[in-house]
């Protein structure tokens, strides 16, 4: 199913039958338990999922930490199992500094109108603090 090993597996908060899997193939996949054989929807973010972070008050709404591809916003429609991509951060993360960390901030005085994220890099040892050009719905 995979064609490089799993990096994450996260059980959805809105749903107790379904999860996320990251992996070293470049994608996310999301599978129903009740049908593990088959995924329900897939993604390519272009490098390596390490980290998957739902938001906290959207949790369709996914922060991922590509490893060589910088970080994702990434949205997925459980209606008709597509995933849209809202918007990529490059700023650092990417290439050789190795993606590695990512979280939605949980402060609601910070991220009132528009989410804020923290993410992080390996090799260079950097962390960012940054707001994704989207709206939480």
């Amino acid at each position: 199913k995979f064609e490089m090993g799993v990096t994450q597996i996260l059980s959805s908060v809105e749903d107790e039958n379904i999860f996320y899997v990251g992996s070293y193939d470049e994608s996310i996949s999301v599978i129903d338990k009740r049908m593990v054989k088959q995924e329900i929807g897939r993604t390519s973010v272009g490098g390596g999922v390490w980290r998957i972070k739902p938001h906290p008050k959207c949790p369709s709404l996914l922060l991922i930490a590509g490893m060589h591809s910088g970080f994702h916003v990434v949205k997925w429609n459980k209606d008709n199992g597509i995933f849209d991509t809202l918007c990529t951060y490059t700023k650092h993360g990417d290439g050789k500094n190795l993606g590695y960390g990512a979280d939605w901030s949980h402060d609601p005085d910070l991220s009132l109108f528009s989410p804020v994220a923290s993410t992080s890099s390996f090799y260079d040892r950097m962390q960012h603090l940054w707001q994704p050009k989207i709206k939480l719905q």
